[in-house]
């Protein structure tokens, strides 16, 4: 997907939704580390979306979840139209981080708006 940071617009990865059959016996950790040592391989940032009550798996499985104050991420649609609705929104970010820098420089901001392009 594309993401618009500081006028700046690039492509990172996303990851949606991890669905398991079968829980509580780590098809999803070994999912997420196959997923996350892929990634780390890349140069481009991995965002992944969730809502709250999933945090302690993505928690268990090692992964970075932002803090409230800089999970500041709104879409945008394809007529450019911009959606804050925080019904709309996925509660919660993780991320894993690549070699573009993007979240360092998102952490660094005072300004922490990273739009979801559609």
């Amino acid at each position: 997907m594309k993401v618009i940071f500081r006028d700046k617009t690039g492509p990172v990865y996303c990851v949606s939704t991890l669905i398991s059959l079968e829980t509580g016996k780590g098809f999803g950790c070994k999912v997420l580390a196959e997923i996350r040592n892929y990634l780390s391989s890349q140069k481009k940032t991995a965002f992944l979306f969730c809502e709250t009550e999933l945090l302690p798996f993505y928690r268990k499985c090692g992964l970075e979840i932002l803090a409230k104050g800089d999970n500041q991420f709104y879409y945008v649609e394809k007529n450019g139209k911009t959606i804050t609705d925080p019904n709309v929104i996925p509660g919660e970010v993780i991320v894993v981080r690549g070699k573009d820098g993007l979240m360092e420089m998102v952490l660094a901001s005072q300004d922490k708006r990273v739009g979801v392009i559609d």
